[in-house]
């Protein structure tokens, strides 16, 4: 693979990586079996001065990891939280304020479109500018399409300062077969889902688990990321620094931010979407639910979700995250709704998401609409 434009060696923290999963078309299989396990497989990819070689390790996620200590905390913030049928954990403890000094933003997509991924080369060309700059991790589901990284990268290639934007991106890939494979489990939360599965992936309705692969890499436990943005990759962010929007919630010391954590209705499709293990220590009574396509986790939160996945629970997405925080004792808070557009939403509304390049450009040139959140946006 020859890599354009760039100019650094291999760097831990700011080199791009390519984790290559089983592909058609002689793309080269990197598999690495543990334990009867078929677990995830990292590439580290750094460019090299000469004619843009590139250099591959690969290293396993990392073995019998202990979860960093956490003290429930209690979140202080001089933000306009938006409140409307938010949950407080019980008994949360106060804590002194939260270390942002190592924050990492985890973008998780699949079938990028043109519009998503010229969105994602804006941010991390923001991140890269950041004061200190933030790493970006890419995390991509390929059930549907392999080699999807290849056709990032090659998109990246060709955008705007490429050099520094590749050397900030950081590349992910998993499947179906790899997070059934780690969590067999799912299968029991799979068989109560409503939905008609077909041929759909497991991350279609199971994000906590992604994420979970995604944080034992040993690239990001060598990074050790005090907090993490997770976005999807129809979101949009209409400002010119994203970092500051990172910034804006330094004071903030809740184990996570989300849109609008309530309380889950019998009548909810997917309250009863979870394995047995889930079901047995959160009862129906005490799980709630949010809008995920913005999130920050702390490291202690990822701790618990990475621990409690290993011991087979499992739960819908939208549920997942802050029912395991409440359970936990952590607390949950959501988003100020000064850094939310519209729309903010899990539907589609026609007329009202963007389904253009030159549409989201058009929110861009809008002065009373910078520095905000948007989804969808295609």
């Amino acid at each position: 693979m020859n890599v354009g434009n760039a100019q650094s060696p291999l760097n831990l923290l700011r080199s791009y990586t390519l984790l290559q999963g089983v592909s058609r078309g002689g793309v080269v299989v990197l598999v690495l079996v543990t334990i009867g396990l078929l677990s995830q497989r990292t590439a580290v990819v750094g460019t090299q001065r000469a004619r843009g070689a590139v250099r591959v390790s690969v290293s396993d996620r990392v073995p019998n990891r202990t979860p960093f200590a956490h003290s429930p905390a209690t979140a202080s913030t001089a933000h306009d939280s938006t409140t409307t049928n938010q949950v407080t954990p019980p008994a949360a403890v106060p804590t002194a304020k939260t270390d942002h000094s190592r924050t990492v933003l985890l973008i998780r997509g699949h079938q990028l479109t043109i519009g998503a991924m010229w969105r994602l080369a804006q941010i991390v060309r923001q991140c890269a500018r950041g004061s200190p700059p933030v790493p970006v991790w890419v995390s991509l589901d390929t059930t549907a399409i392999e080699g999807e990284a290849n056709k990032l990268l090659s998109f990246l290639r060709k955008a705007e300062e490429s050099s520094s934007i590749l050397e900030n991106t950081h590349i992910h890939e998993y499947n179906s077969s790899q997070m059934l494979t780690r969590y067999p489990t799912l299968r029991e939360a799979i068989s109560r889902a409503k939905i008609q599965w077909r041929k759909r992936s497991v991350a279609f309705g199971f994000h906590t688990e992604a994420i979970s692969m995604w944080y034992q890499q040993t690239e990001v436990q060598r990074l050790q990321p005090t907090t993490v943005w997770s976005m999807e990759a129809d979101v949009g962010y209409s400002g010119e620094d994203i970092t500051a929007l990172f910034r804006d919630y330094e004071n903030n010391s809740a184990a996570l931010l989300t849109h609008r954590c309530k309380r889950t209705a019998k009548t909810w499709w997917h309250t009863e979407v979870a394995s047995d293990a889930y079901r047995k220590r959160i009862p129906r009574s005490n799980r709630t639910w949010s809008g995920e396509y913005v999130q920050r986790f702390s490291r202690s939160l990822l701790d618990a979700i990475l621990k409690m996945n290993e011991e087979g629970m499992h739960a819908w997405s939208e549920q997942a995250a802050c029912s395991m925080a409440m359970a936990e004792n952590m607390t949950v808070e959501s988003f100020s709704i000064r850094h939310l557009g519209i729309p903010f939403t899990y539907r589609h509304v026609k007329g009202k998401s963007f389904e253009s390049k030159d549409k989201w450009e058009e929110v861009l040139r809008h002065s009373k609409k910078r520095n905000k959140l948007f989804h969808p946006v295609k």
